[in-house]
């Protein structure tokens, strides 16, 4: 987990100094840009209760662009279920618009790291000695399908935030199938191209 964290910690430091060398050149304000990567922080959201996210964007059009995102969150919480989970998701996005007003569209999975080695082990002892339990043991990974509807509004100084509506589907493993909820993101995009 540290090493996890250190090396998106690392990531971004590079990442961070590259925009530095791309914020020298001069910038019009009705210029469009179209970022290359993004980093960004994350409430509520697509990841639980908070996460740290970067997006690649492969495609270069002025109207239509998709990007891959990639993040690693968690709960705020201190009971056994939310301090032993870590949420990834994953997702591709559609953003439409020509300004630097965006709607974004994306689909992939919230992949859900299980933690709880504890209940784990007690569901195996209670087999073993034939004990009933009363519920299954976690599963070590669950991967949910995720819907994510955003506003993306970015400026010409490399900031952008977005206020966004994720849906998780979750038909088997939740009580509540479908999942919608509210999440805001702030970060910061470099390697841009202007148009």
């Amino acid at each position: 987990m540290k090493s996890s964290i250190s090396f998106l910690f690392l990531a971004l430091l590079i990442f961070c100094s590259q925009a530095q060398n791309a914020e020298q050149d001069s910038i019009d304000m009705d210029t469009v840009l179209i970022p290359r990567f993004t980093v960004f922080a994350e409430l509520g959201g697509s990841a639980f209760t908070y996460s740290a996210n970067f997006e690649y964007f492969f495609t270069n059009k002025r109207t239509v662009n998709f990007n891959f995102r990639g993040g690693i969150g968690g709960y705020l919480g201190d009971d056994s279920f939310s301090d032993k989970n870590i949420g990834v998701p994953l997702l591709v996005n559609m953003l439409i618009g020509r300004k630097k007003s965006k709607l974004e569209i994306g689909a992939g999975a919230l992949t859900i790291w299980n933690f709880d080695n504890e209940r784990r082990k007690e569901y195996k002892e209670n087999v073993e000695n034939g004990l009933p339990n009363g519920r299954t043991a976690p599963p070590v990974l669950i991967a949910l399908p995720s819907l994510n509807f955003a506003y993306r509004h970015q400026t010409n100084y490399g900031l952008f935030w977005r206020v966004l509506i994720p849906v998780t589907i979750a038909t088997e493993v939740l009580i509540y199938p479908i999942i919608p909820w509210l999440g805001v993101s702030c970060g910061y995009f470099f390697g841009y191209r202007k148009y």
